[in-house]
């Protein structure tokens, strides 16, 4: 069954549909959110009220589901309420920075001190050169490498035209190239 076919089980009354649901996405969204937040109980919070809202949310939701015309795609519309859920907290902890338009930057992502040393430089190069670029970018970025997605995919999670998405991901690969070089790093 696809993700849209158990959330339509599920609106039918058949519980197993949800929880199947979980299981097959809790992974990927939980490490979307905390990759994005470093901190285990905030994106705790922000997983639960993800799957709160698709719960109360489910007969609504199923209506997109059963729109032909439409073509909706329950995972990147997850995926989205989760990266707004993290941009929620990002605004209100004061750590994202507006500049107008719809352009968000966070004012710091250093990485984890517990890494090893090789790691952490790296993770610092990467940081330095991702750091001025806009949170929309990191966000696609993410979904189409770390979470697989499609550049279709992620430009539905996203809000935004494929071919935006394209370019996000290039300017990216753009900035952090040197990082790469320098480290040697394949991508592994």
């Amino acid at each position: 069954m696809t993700d849209e076919e158990l959330l339509q089980h599920y609106a039918m009354g058949h519980s197993e549909g949800m929880t199947e649901l979980y299981l097959r996405l809790k992974t990927g969204l939980y490490s979307y959110i905390y990759n994005r937040v470093k901190d285990a109980n905030l994106a705790d919070d922000i997983m639960q009220d993800v799957w709160s809202k698709l719960i109360t949310e489910t007969d609504r939701i199923v209506e997109f589901v059963d729109d032909d015309v439409l073509q909706f795609s329950l995972r990147p519309y997850l995926y989205r309420m989760a990266g707004n859920r993290v941009t929620d907290y990002y605004r209100a902890s004061g750590r994202l920075q507006s500049l107008g338009d719809d352009e968000n930057y966070l004012v710091s992502d250093m990485p984890d001190p517990t890494q090893s040393l090789v790691d952490r430089e790296f993770a610092y190069c990467l940081e330095r050169r991702m750091r001025p670029l806009r949170l929309k970018l990191h966000e696609a970025f993410w979904l189409t490498r770390d979470e697989s997605m499609t550049y279709k995919q992620a430009a539905l999670a996203l809000g935004v035209a494929t071919e935006t998405v394209k370019d996000w991901v290039k300017q990216v690969l753009k900035a952090i190239r040197p990082c790469r070089e320098e480290y040697e790093y394949d991508g592994s």
